[in-house]
């Protein structure tokens, strides 16, 4: 069974006469309120799953299964938050996408403050701090729920040999390693790591030179050398 786009490893089984499942939403996403009513759907023995009491989905029939997609209408919750996306991005011909970088966030608000956040779209348990780190690679993803108005700083710590680089939303990059932005609506800042180098492709053609000037040197000492033996 896969849960919003990732696969849980759970099977649903039919059984001789069908069976009856309850799915049960344990927790919304950020700023959404949790559907209290449980998503009551049945398997027939043949494996067609059907809703009883819930949102209706989509059903697919291939070759040989059914795919039910079912979307849960979570309502926005008007609690005085936005959230805040970091991604990270290793570009250029020479950039390492295996690599590493360490973050610091800080924000206006107290210290003691604590912010809901997720690494990857996984809820992570230890709730994050002003002054508190975080590791991104290429492709990573932190979103922290953060209380709208709220002053941000997101500083890249050590960019090592990268050329790095900074765009918020829609905008254009900017070469620094630390980005403050103010909390009035969600944003997402992306941090640019480049990393070019030149290929020598012309290693070749230096040793095409050398042995050209060196067939040039002997055609010189051959041609040297005979005009003085005419002379003698």
């Amino acid at each position: 069974m896969v849960v919003c786009g990732e696969d849980t490893g759970r099977v649903l089984s039919a059984g001789d006469k069908g069976t009856v499942y309850y799915l049960t939403e344990t927790k919304a996403p950020f700023n959404y309120v949790r559907m209290e009513e449980d998503i009551v759907l049945k398997i027939s023995p043949i494996g067609k799953p059907s809703i009883i009491s819930g949102p209706e989905g989509k059903l697919e029939e291939t070759d040989d299964s059914f795919i039910y997609t079912l979307s849960v209408p979570n309502v926005k919750e008007e609690n005085g938050k936005v959230l805040l996306e970091v991604t990270k991005t290793i570009a250029g011909n020479m950039g390492n996408k295996n690599e590493k970088f360490d973050f610091t966030f800080f924000t206006s608000d107290d210290d003691t403050l604590s912010y809901e956040w997720t690494l990857n779209d996984i809820n992570q348990e230890n709730l994050l701090k002003s002054g508190d780190t975080f590791t991104l690679g290429h492709g990573d993803k932190v979103v922290v729920n953060i209380p709208k108005d709220t002053e941000v700083t997101i500083t890249e710590k050590d960019a090592r040999e990268y050329r790095a680089s900074v765009k918020v939303d829609d905008g254009e990059p900017e070469e620094v390693m630390s980005k403050t932005v103010t909390m009035d609506a969600d944003k997402t800042i992306e941090f640019i790591n480049t990393k070019k180098g030149v290929i020598p492709t012309g290693v070749w053609m230096s040793y095409t030179a050398f042995i050209l000037l060196g067939v040039m040197a002997l055609i010189g000492v051959i041609f040297f050398s005979k005009k003085r033996t005419r002379r003698q």
